[in-house]
């Protein structure tokens, strides 16, 4: 479908009041089925009925999952990255953002925290992975070097934009 022919249809359902779905490239709820990965993660129900993984009920300071993004998922996309959180005497704050590998070397291009103790909130952000020139990534979610809990549902992976289309 050519880029005018698209600009049209959402101008018409903007301007007819219509809303157009965001593709979603990776949802996880965090149920019994969830696949711990070895993370030292356990599912736990919440008080309103509803699993959420916990980190942080172990000694273990260093525990996260991996999410990994394929290339059909996120090659030359802006990427929106959201999850709810819930932390409990987080030290120096948790693990949510991508990890990727560019000229052989790790990076870490997006991310958010948040330390302390706080009731469940939305964290969430972007990835314009043209501009970042990367076609593969991970979400990883978890604690890494910091004391406390950390609770986590909903994450989602959103295509928010075509991306720049730069990079290689």
């Amino acid at each position: 479908m050519n880029r005018h022919l698209v600009s049209l249809i959402v101008t018409v359902a903007t301007l007819a009041g219509g809303t157009l779905a965001a593709e979603t490239v990776l949802k996880v709820s965090f149920d019994e089925k969830t696949d711990l990965q070895k993370s030292g993660a356990v599912i736990e129900v919440q008080e309103d009925d509803k699993p959420a993984v916990l980190f942080g009920s172990t000694d273990n300071p260093q525990s996260m999952m991996f999410f990994w993004l394929t290339k059909e998922q996120c090659e030359g996309k802006m990427l929106k990255v959201s999850i709810l959180a819930k932390g409990i005497g987080l030290s120096t704050g948790f693990i949510f953002g991508l990890q990727a590998s560019k000229n052989g070397q790790n990076i870490w291009p997006a991310g958010t925290s948040g330390s302390g103790s706080f009731d469940w909130k939305p964290f969430s952000f972007t990835a314009d992975f043209g501009a970042l020139g990367i076609d593969a990534a991970a979400i990883r979610i978890g604690l890494q070097n910091t004391q406390g809990k950390v609770l986590f549902r909903d994450l989602k992976v959103e295509v928010v934009d075509a991306g720049s289309g730069q990079g290689t």
